[in-house]
């Protein structure tokens, strides 16, 4: 039933459905009913967090292999290196979603992302745009990882408004 909450990510529901069954396990065995609980109020938030710490993994493997076939589609001479401005535009392309491949949707959506404005536009476009975990785009921005969580959830929800 959790694992419903993923479906139509992308994530394949096989293995949603794997992962959640291996959470259930494990919060059966953490389980201590003398805390006063029901087993269903302490395994939901398990399962949930299993499913939401696999989904990340999942993406960011996802975005990893594309960031590689971006780079390995540049157009480079034998022995070179990618310069660190085609290596940017290789990512950008690269991390874009799928649903959004059209030159003009790629258009919109850095100009959303432009029109958000600092931080919420930078925290947005290193997470999404350059694949960047929170701590990651935190480091590179010199604040916190819990600073980057709360500007990614309004900058989100600013897009969606949007």
């Amino acid at each position: 039933m959790c694992s419903r909450r993923f479906f139509g990510r992308g994530i394949p529901a096989e293995e949603l459905i794997q992962e959640a069954r291996a959470a259930i396990c494990m919060a059966q065995e953490r389980f201590d009913p003398a805390r006063g609980c029901q087993f269903s109020t302490y395994a939901v938030p398990v399962v949930l967090g299993a499913l939401k710490a696999y989904s990340r993994r999942w993406f960011q493997a996802q975005y990893e292999q594309k960031a590689i076939c971006a780079v390995a589609a540049l157009p480079l001479s034998e022995g070179d290196a990618p310069s660190p401005a085609q290596m940017a535009l290789a990512f950008q392309e690269g991390f874009l979603p799928a649903a959004t491949q059209s030159f003009e949707e790629r258009i919109l959506l850095r100009d959303a992302i432009r029109r958000l404005g600092d931080p919420l536009g930078q925290v947005i476009g290193l997470r999404y745009l350059c694949g960047l975990t929170q701590r990651e785009t935190g480091q590179r921005l010199g604040k916190p990882q819990w600073q980057v969580c709360r500007w990614e959830a309004e900058g989100l929800r600013r897009l969606r408004e949007g």
